[in-house]
């Protein structure tokens, strides 16, 4: 099975531009009850990111690619992901509050701003930022103000992420935060719970990678094996979003080489043709897209291949 993964990025590239909204959103949905479109501001932006480790105009950018790639190809594939991240960047600019803040489903859902949203949102407008202007835009102060609150793991680490790539001093809260990570060792017991202990594991390797926060290996010795050991008591019967957000996890925790290939040779099976993807839930938010899945589990397929040598060209 492996030597697929070139086909099957052009294929998934392909999709997702099929798929992507006037609007430059990509159709979120509610996944209980009566299905029905409901726009989802982080949705939007964990695609954005997830993208941005194909776009070559960013630090993300997988340089493996160059090698899996024709140069029509990579002319393909640059053009479709940096045309579909900036129609995304104006659908969450349009989003946002006039005070810096974005509400999870939308500015018009009334709901207050998020923590979690507007950080992730905040740093999707870097690209509009020179990097030396980063700590001084108008996000910091309105990040600020989240900080006073009870914030959840989840909240906790995209708010640092966003903080530290500001160049902010994160230290003491980074700390807190790898302490209470590294204190949790409790059995999950339910397939909400174990989504949700995915989710909040991908939001924190995301920031610490991301954001080169100190101490990943300590916390990757912490959740590498939770992590595993989750994926191996459900193997083949976990989600497509179960196995997209563990195999980002795992790579952006630095986990061993036969991990991963073992983990991307779960991920191949979901990108056949007859696979239904459909719209899993990112925590408790009981919203889901396929779009979103399907990104993130090609741009961790991608960094699986090159942190395993290529063994999935």
């Amino acid at each position: 099975m492996p030597g697929e993964l070139r086909p099957i990025l052009l294929r998934t590239i392909d999709y997702l531009r099929s798929q992507q909204l006037q609007t430059g959103d990509f159709p979120c949905f509610r996944t209980l009850e009566a299905s029905f479109y409901c726009p989802c501001i982080l949705l939007s932006t964990l695609l954005h990111d997830a993208l941005g480790y194909l776009d070559p105009h960013t630090r993300l950018y997988q340089t493996c690619l160059s090698d899996l790639l024709s140069s029509q190809e990579r002319r393909f594939i640059t053009a479709t992901v940096t045309g579909m991240r900036f129609r995304l960047r104006t659908f969450i600019a349009w989003h946002e509050e006039q005070s810096g803040v974005w509400q999870l489903f939308g500015r018009e859902s009334g709901l207050g701003p998020d923590a979690a949203t507007t950080a992730c949102a905040a740093v999707t407008m870097f690209r509009t930022y020179p990097e030396e202007r980063r700590a001084k835009n108008r996000h910091v102060p309105a990040l600020d103000g989240f900080l006073n609150a009870q914030l959840s793991l989840h909240e906790e680490a995209n708010v640092l992420r966003f903080l530290a790539l500001a160049g902010r001093d994160t230290n003491n809260r980074t700390s807190a935060l790898a302490a209470k990570l590294t204190s949790e060792d409790t059995p999950i017991p339910d397939e909400a719970q174990i989504l949700n202990f995915l989710s909040v594991a991908y939001s924190v390797a995301r920031a610490w990678r991301q954001a080169a926060l100190p101490g990943r290996q300590e916390l990757a010795n912490h959740l590498v094996p939770r992590i595993v050991a989750q994926c191996q008591a459900n193997a083949g019967i976990g989600t497509p979003l179960q196995y997209a957000l563990a195999a980002s996890a795992l790579a952006d925790l630095g986990c061993d080489p036969s991990s991963l290939f073992e983990i991307g040779m779960d991920l191949l099976p979901l990108f056949s043709a007859s696979e239904r993807w459909g719209s899993q839930s990112f925590l408790n938010l009981e919203v889901g897209s396929a779009a979103v899945t399907m990104a993130i589990a090609i741009s961790a397929l991608v960094r699986i291949n090159a942190q395993t040598g290529g063994r999935f060209c």
